[in-house]
This record gives C-alpha cells, structure tokens and sequence, in this order.
C-alpha cells in the first residue's frame, strides 16, 4: 500500500536542513549585496562629464546624491572597496559552512577545500564582479542612480569608523 500523501509531505519537511537551507538564503543575498556595491564601483566611476552635469542640474534628490557622493572620489571609493570586501568575506565564510554539508563525502581534506574554494570564486567572480559590473557599464547613470542612498548610508556608516 501506498504511503499517505501528507506523511510523505511531512517525511520531506522533517529532513530539511533549516541551517543549510537559511545559509543558502544568505548566502544568496550575500551575493546580491555584492553585485549591487561591485555595480556601483563602475557606475559611478563611468559617468561622463554629460551625466553629471545632468545629474547635478536636475530637479532631483537623489540625482544631486551622486553628485554629491563624486566630490569626494577617494572616500567614494574607500566606501565601496571595505563594503564589497566585508561582504565577500562573509560569502565565503557562509560558503564554508555549506560546502562543509555539501561535500562531507569528499575524503582528502585537500580535494574537498579546492572544491570549495573553486566553486566560491567562480560565485564570487561571476556573480559579485564580473556581471554587474558589466550591466553597470552599459547603465552608468541608472545603476548610479539605484545605489546613491545605499553607498550615502554605508559612506556615513564608515565615516565613523
């Protein structure tokens, strides 16, 4: 005889690995994060003479945010290196937890952590560099403009610091 149906719903439920499962999530908004703060690092340092005068004649806030934050390029800068490099470590730390579940089977301790590493820098790379950043070239003032009040807040942030 065939098992209930809602037992075998309730059989899978229980075998959910809930912390896998929330790194997972994590780590996925992680990878976000990163993208996002990788994107704007050539958004804003792509804009023309063009877009920043339109920007900063504009009637708009958050357009004379950009503006604002390129006063000061090196502080702009600073921002985003710390904020994508805190954000990359915590993308491997979370992936180490993972990878620790994932590839529990794989004996040499040294084949296991060359996997790991591989399959994060390909994350890291792909994902958090190399593909927004080449969305953000084609869409400088758009994607500048999406990140203004996110970097303004990670600047006065780590202005304290």
């Amino acid at each position: 005889m065939d098992p209930e149906p809602t037992f075998l719903l309730i059989l899978f439920i229980e075998s959910i690995n809930y912390w896998l499962l929330s790194s997972t999530i994590i780590l996925l908004l992680l990878l976000t994060l990163s993208a996002l703060i990788s994107g704007s690092e050539v958004a804003f340092f792509s804009l023309s003479k063009a877009d920043i005068t339109k920007a900063s004649e504009s009637k708009s806030n958050i357009q004379k945010t950009v503006v604002k934050l390129l006063e000061n390029p090196q502080k702009l800068l600073a921002t985003i290196l710390i904020s994508n490099n805190f954000i990359n470590i915590l993308i491997v730390l979370i992936f180490a937890y993972i990878g620790d579940t994932l590839f529990n089977n794989i004996t040499p301790v040294v084949l296991k952590f060359t996997v790991e590493v591989i399959l994060v820098t390909f994350l890291i790379l792909l994902f958090g560099e190399v593909l927004p950043k080449v969305y953000a070239t084609r869409n400088s003032l758009k994607f500048a403009i999406f990140m203004a009040y996110p970097i303004k807040i990670l600047n006065s942030l780590l202005t304290v610091v």
